[in-house]
Parts: structure tokens; C-alpha cells; sequence
């Protein structure tokens, strides 16, 4: 075999290895990483909320918070999450006022509920809710934005009926 024949050979079986290794092995392109959201122990950090006192309207407490925002979320809530992290909450947000309802099954963490209106007030906190439980928690006034925190989250904070809540969506 002469060496033309030799390199010739030699040339193809590379370009045929090259092509293989691209078939099976394709070239990454650098992309930026911009998350969807902020993870902070299992929570997506979606947005900032903050409490303010109904008499002076001085900013009381802020927390970062997953919103849930389909109805599966909804539905799922903070079922079978084992830990909540003290400066995090979640909030649900209704189309519109209305009664509202939650539970605690297959909820691991005691939680303050806190139901607010379509003004942003505070209509309602449910302290201490027990884990497990199928008992409804209903709000006797009509509510929009539903928000889960740690129990005494709200005696901590001195957060009561009638302060008012702002929340601060992050965009992506």
C-alpha cells in the first residue's frame, strides 16, 4: 500500500469518526443560565410580600413567597413539604373575593393562615393550624389572597386584623 492510499484512509476514518461523535455526543452552546425562579429550600421564590400596620401603615415584616398560580397548585399548596423556612410563605390568589375554605391534610408544617380582601386588609388569621387535619378552615368574610406562614408568625410580627399586605411579583 502506498502512502497516498495510507493518508487517504486514515483521512476518512477520522472525518467518519468526527461525524459519529457528533451524532452522539453534540456540541453544548454556552447559553446564559436565567433561572425561572429563586429556589430557597424546595420553595420557587416568586415575589416579596409585605405587611404594614393598620394604624401608623409603617412596614411591619416582609417575606418572600411562592405564589401558587394554577389550580394544581393551588390544590397542592404545602402538602408534604417537611420544613418551611422562617422568612418564607405562600399565597394563593383568587379571580375574585370569595369565602374561603383550606385544610391541613397532608400538611407536615403548623401554619398561621391569613386571609385578605380585595382592598389588600386583613381580614382573618387562623393561627396555629394543626398538621394533618381534614377540619375546614373557612374565613367568614370574603377573601382574595389567602397567605400560609409559619405558625406564630403573626404574633411574632404583631401582625393582626386590619393591617394590610403589598405584593411585589418578580418578573423573569
Amino acid at each position: 500500500m502506498n502512502f497516498k492510499k495510507f493518508a487517504t484512509i486514515v483521512f476518512i476514518l477520522i472525518l467518519i469518526t468526527v461525524f459519529i461523535s457528533f451524532l452522539f455526543f453534540p456540541i453544548k452552546k454556552n447559553k446564559i443560565y436565567r433561572p425561572k425562579k429563586e429556589a430557597i429550600n424546595n420553595f420557587e421564590i416568586e415575589g416579596t410580600l409585605a405587611f404594614f400596620n393598620k394604624k401608623n401603615k409603617n412596614l411591619i415584616s416582609k417575606i418572600n413567597v411562592e405564589i401558587a398560580n394554577n389550580d394544581f397548585e393551588k390544590a397542592r399548596g404545602l402538602m408534604h413539604r417537611r420544613f418551611m423556612p422562617e422568612n418564607v410563605g405562600m399565597v394563593f390568589i383568587s379571580d375574585e373575593a370569595k369565602q374561603q375554605s383550606f385544610w391541613m391534610k397532608n400538611t407536615h408544617i403548623a401554619l398561621d393562615i391569613i386571609f385578605v380582601d380585595v382592598n389588600s386588609k386583613i381580614v382573618q388569621i387562623s393561627a396555629n393550624t394543626v398538621p394533618y387535619s381534614e377540619k375546614s378552615i373557612p374565613c367568614k368574610k370574603k377573601a382574595k389572597y389567602v397567605i400560609e406562614v409559619n405558625e406564630y408568625f403573626c404574633v411574632n410580627n404583631n401582625i393582626s386584623v386590619g393591617d394590610s399586605i403589598f405584593l411585589k411579583k418578580i418578573k423573569f
